[in-house]
């Protein structure tokens, strides 16, 4: 608050080298921000694509893998020697344990290429025996599992439903299915073996890798300090990994499952307990197992943080060079204005005749030019304000006809209403107590605004008179909302053209004429209509209740007029000039032998304010 305050003293000049300086600071660190955030897009972009391709290669050597694995199995389950031993017709009992010496020529071949090639760790053969037929382990790992607890296991399951195709699975470290004495987890692999020639179930093999020896053969080389490569098989379980553990801490992260879900190939920005990361990833088309390729944003930018430090150097660069600039671009600014200023306080001290002289065609010349119209409108608005005054003064005098004292005229005019009611004379007290509010609501104690209500009240007193004096002859009605009624207007605006549709309606023949009176609210408007049926008003006539008086009017002129319209329709729409300028309208409809229209519209927002 006292911040603001203090601006709020401050000096034009001051104001623009501040606002000037904000804006320098304002762009540099836009142009800043950009320059960084296009510089890590595309940091970004090139990092993801690199790690694609990446990905692909491991999907590449995984398929590759697995194929070897899954071939060598497959030579191993259809050799002969194999197939002969599970076919045997020996009771379970008899069904002799195989050693490798046993094993024919081509099964040791395949069993060398297993162990040697290192694309396996472990083997086990089962028949229908509880203990495997064969079993060898690389890696120090003893006691292969039994035959009947692997049978009631789902992943012997999942093998039988997959008819002799290979099923991959994770083999946790110690004691597991497969292996009760396990030394290191392993990527494990099992299949059902058939009868080539029946396609009976007759056997079932189990063999793994050890996670390491997958590791340093695919992925040591590729990860570095902070960055991660995890597998994951189709159902998203881990499989292996290798460096920063994100599957532990991104595992019930909504769109790290999102990416997991991903079929397809690409890459997210995803934030792991606090800190971003780039993933990106690529699926193995054959088993539906995905390789996430993980690098810390922080790591990716860490070349273009420098950045930040050229925009400080710039900013302060570009605020210190500007100051001199900053002085003559506020001096050139508000030297006109000080002219300006200085003008508006003569023209304060009374001299309407203040100009300023104007030497640009800029918003500061525009200024200059407005305040020079202002100077005059104003000048000429106390000027029409002084003929205003004496106009309504006029009208008033012209009401009245002469300077006669209220106080006595009312104690005069309740004489007489007295007088008819003591004579029993009810039809002149009427006309008496009519004429007393109409001059009580014409005087409106010298306020130039009356209320719509009061208006009313006035024309229909002046109606009263005018239907005594016409009887049958003149009908009339009087529609004006309710919702207007509390609003003001112009002293006497409508009465003059009631008196006119009455002067003009009848002529100098007596005829029936029915005028109809109506006042409605329109958008922000006030609009009024007076309507008779009369025998109208010729053109020639009509020209001159609307033509402005000239100099060559003569008095008399003026007087008739007055006389016959009480107050003129001339002197009314002068009052409608002076007080609304051009936003008003009135308009004239006459036909003769059919009546006459008048219309007036007049604003309520500015002038025309409800009544207290």
């Amino acid at each position: 608050m006292h911040m603001k305050s203090r601006s709020f003293y401050l000096s034009l000049k001051y104001k623009i080298f501040i606002l000037f300086y904000v804006f320098i600071f304002a762009i540099t660190l836009i142009f800043g921000y950009y320059s960084y955030w296009i510089s890590k897009k595309e940091v970004i972009n090139r990092v993801s694509e690199s790690n694609i391709g990446v990905t692909r290669q491991i999907n590449n050597n995984l398929e590759y893998l697995q194929k070897n694995i899954s071939d060598l199995v497959t030579f191993m389950s259809i050799d002969p020697f194999i197939q002969n031993l599970l076919v045997s017709n020996e009771t379970e009992d008899k069904l002799p344990s195989v050693t490798f010496e046993s094993l024919n020529g081509s099964s040791q071949l395949i069993v060398n290429l297993i162990i040697t090639t290192k694309n396996l760790d472990f083997i086990s053969l089962y028949g229908n025996t509880d203990i495997p037929l064969y079993s060898v382990f690389s890696d120090g790992s003893s006691d292969p599992g039994s035959f009947s607890t692997i049978r009631n296991s789902d992943l012997y399951q999942q093998a039988l439903a997959l008819k002799g195709a290979p099923l991959w699975f994770k083999l946790p470290e110690k004691t597991n299915l497969f292996i009760q004495n396990n030394i290191a987890p392993k990527l494990g692999m099992a299949k059902i073996i058939r009868n080539i020639n029946t396609g009976e179930t007759i056997g079932f093999i189990v063999a793994g890798i050890n996670e390491t020896n997958l590791q340093n053969l695919y992925l040591k080389d590729l990860v570095k300090s902070e960055e991660s490569v995890i597998i994951v098989d189709q159902a998203g379980t881990l499989m292996t990994g290798m460096g920063e553990d994100i599957y532990s801490k991104a595992a019930k992260n909504p769109p790290f499952q999102d990416v997991l879900k991903n079929e397809a190939e690409g890459y997210s920005i995803l934030t792991i307990q606090g800190k971003q990361a780039l993933v990106s990833y690529s699926a193995n088309n054959n088993l539906g197992w995905k390789v996430l390729y993980s690098v810390p944003i922080l790591s990716l930018t860490k070349d273009i943080n420098s950045i930040k430090t050229v925009i400080i150097f710039i900013i302060i660069v570009c605020l210190l060079l500007s100051i001199p600039l900053m002085f003559l671009l506020s001096f050139y600014l508000t030297l006109p204005l000080k002219n300006l200023l200085s003008s508006m306080k003569r023209f304060q001290k009374g001299n309407f005749l203040e100009r300023i002289e104007i030497r640009n065609r800029d918003e500061i010349g525009d200024l200059s030019r407005g305040y020079n119209s202002m100077v005059a409108n104003i000048k000429q608005l106390i000027d029409d304000s002084y003929i205003l005054q004496i106009k309504e003064k006029e009208a008033e005098f012209n009401a009245l006809q002469a300077q006669i004292n209220p106080h006595f005229l009312y104690n005069t005019l309740e004489m007489i209403y007295w007088e008819a009611e003591s004579a029993d004379q009810t039809h002149i007290a009427e006309m008496v107590i009519s004429l007393s509010k109409l001059f009580r609501l014409s005087l409106n104690k010298g306020n130039n605004y009356t209320s719509l209500a009061k208006e009313k009240e006035f024309i229909e007193n002046y109606l009263i008179l005018q239907k005594m004096r016409f009887k049958d002859d003149l009908n009339y009605s009087i529609q004006i909302e309710d919702n207007i009624l509390n609003y003001t207007v112009l002293k006497l605006i409508l009465q003059p053209f009631v008196e006119n549709a009455i002067l003009h309606g009848f002529g100098k023949k007596r005829g029936k004429v029915t005028i109809s009176i109506l006042g409605m609210r329109k958008a922000d408007h006030l609009y009024f209509k007076i309507e008779d049926d009369g025998i109208g008003i010729d053109p020639l006539t009509l020209q001159n209740i609307l033509e402005d008086e000239t100099e060559n009017e003569t008095e008399n002129e003026t007087n008739a007029s007055q006389e016959s319209g009480g107050y003129a329709i001339k002197n009314i729409n002068k009052r409608l000039q002076l007080y609304f300028k051009d936003n008003y309208s009135l308009k004239f409809n006459s036909e003769l032998g059919k009546g006459t229209l008048v219309e007036i519209l007049i604003p309520f927002n500015d002038q025309i304010k409800k009544e207290n």
